[in-house]
């Protein structure tokens, strides 16, 4: 299944601004197609030592003897399949204000310092898909030579190519292991789905879908061990990875409350040496024992599957309503129909489901709201005076969003927009900071970029940022 002739591949040298991070790499705390290329380079600089690598960078140059592995994107865009620390390092040393704000001085001072140093283009292996680049980065990752994927991201990778059709043997051979070491790897695998499938509180959650936090090894131990295996009902299976002789919902329980007690550092791999260790500590949970369930056993992905749909609060005709990125108790006083029409669709469409629609509506409404605000109070004279002081633009042009939303949040003074300080410097850095996903500049990206796409999370923020300046553009303004 995997192309071997790396000789064929192409070499050739690339802009780094036609390389883009790989949404998709298993060191990220949630892989996603949907990540936003700043929220990859913000979480890179945070766990990923890149800081150090755009030292080195400066210090000694970049080093040209190992090349980049890309994907063609088409366009002429590359996204970076290995490299991605020193793509991360590059980018923000030629443009510091791709970094994350805290971050952005720093890198201000080192592309100072690296002037002649900091290449503009590095040479690259273009791979035929993302498929056949994955024996080389297994080998690099998964072996001593570069900095090892954590067991999480190891059992990531492996999740996906057996999911990709790779058998046990390829895998095991790609990734530097013995074959008879597989099972165990892709039992890995599984727990980990099983883990990020449960119901936790948004803390332990979030510690859990992180390899950098979460300390798997001890939710390794506990499950491979004897003591584990019979109080679960865990049973190794070549093809499932796992079977569960236990009731799945007593199971998911107490699978739970022991991946709480991992994320919270209650029990650790120090806690758990021995056997009777091991003991004790089952023995203190339990109330969550889960019982034997009869008939066939279920596998780790129907345990998984069985993740709870998130809450949604029954609406007016019986039926639940979707999740709405909007707030719930604010009033539209505005009159304008299609005002009314946009939040309406808004409220109907899940934002977790469909980022790309919402962000799209979202910012529509923006859109509107903020025209509707200034055309009512008269303040569209001096905005429009502001940006065509030549009187050159027709009778019937409209500013765009950032001018406007930037003249409200700026321009206008506090006595006629009244905000609390708080909401002002959020909006403030909504409007100016372009180095984030959770500002102006990335939501214009979603509708003119179509290499930036939102994702759930970062919309949520996005929404959480403006909702003082949203409240005050729902009211009638005469």
């Amino acid at each position: 299944m995997t192309d071997t002739s790396y000789s064929d591949w192409p070499h050739k040298f690339i802009k780094i601004t036609n390389l883009r991070l790989d949404p998709e790499n298993p060191r990220l705390t949630t892989p996603s197609p949907n990540n936003e290329q700043r929220a990859i380079c913000e979480e890179m600089i945070e766990h990923g030592n890149v800081d150090k690598i755009a030292r080195d960078i400066v210090g000694q140059g970049f080093y040209p003897t190992e090349s980049l592995v890309v994907v063609n994107d088409g366009g002429g865009k590359y996204t970076v399949l290995e490299g991605n620390r020193r793509t991360a390092a590059i980018k923000c040393l030629s443009n510091p204000s791709f970094a994350p704000v805290a971050k952005k001085s720093k890198f201000e001072v080192l592309k100072q310092e690296g002037q002649g140093r900091i290449p503009t283009a590095v040479r690259c292996v273009v791979a035929p898909s993302r498929v056949a680049a994955r024996p080389i980065i297994l080998s690099k990752h998964t072996k001593a030579s570069i900095e090892r994927w954590s067991p999480v991201a190891q059992a990531r990778y492996i999740e996906t190519m057996v999911a990709e059709g790779f058998s046990a043997e390829q895998i095991a051979r790609d990734m530097g292991f013995k074959p008879e070491e597989f099972s165990r790897r892709f039992r890995d695998a599984k727990l980990y789905s099983m883990a990020m499938s449960l119901d936790l509180k948004p803390d332990v959650q979030s510690t859990v879908e992180n390899p950098n936090k979460f300390n798997f090894s001890v939710l390794q131990r506990v499950a491979e061990s004897t003591e584990g295996r019979q109080w679960l009902g865990l049973q190794p299976d070549e093809k499932a990875g796992w079977k569960i002789n236990t009731k799945v919902d007593d199971f998911r329980k107490a699978l739970g409350k022991i991946v709480t007690d991992v994320a919270e550092k209650k029990v650790t791999t120090r806690s758990l040496q021995k056997t009777e260790d091991m003991k004790k500590y089952l023995g203190n949970l339990k109330s969550v024992k889960p019982k034997p369930k009869g008939g066939r056993p279920t596998t780790a992905s129907g345990v998984a599957k069985k993740k709870k749909p998130t809450k949604t609060k029954p609406n007016g005709n019986g039926t639940s309503a979707k999740i709405a990125i909007l707030p719930k108790d604010a009033t539209l006083e505005v009159d304008v129909p299609r005002i009314s029409a946009i939040i309406q669709e808004i409220n109907q469409v899940n934002y977790q489901r469909n980022p790309n629609s919402v962000a799209m509506l979202y910012r529509s409404l923006l859109d509107m709201l903020a025209a509707e605000y200034l055309d009512s109070t008269g303040r569209i004279k001096d905005l429009l005076t502001k940006v065509d002081k030549k009187g050159q633009k027709p009778a019937d042009w409209m500013p765009s969003l950032p001018q406007m939303l930037r003249f409200i949040v700026k321009d206008i003074p506090a006595a006629d927009f009244p905000l609390q300080a708080s909401a002002r410097r959020a909006l403030d850095r909504f409007v100016d900071d372009k180095t984030t996903g959770v500002c102006l500049s990335a939501l214009d990206g979603f509708a003119h970029n179509r290499h930036e796409t939102p994702n759930p999370k970062q919309l949520e923020d996005i929404a959480n940022r403006t909702r003082p300046l949203v409240a005050i553009l729902y009211r009638k303004h005469s």
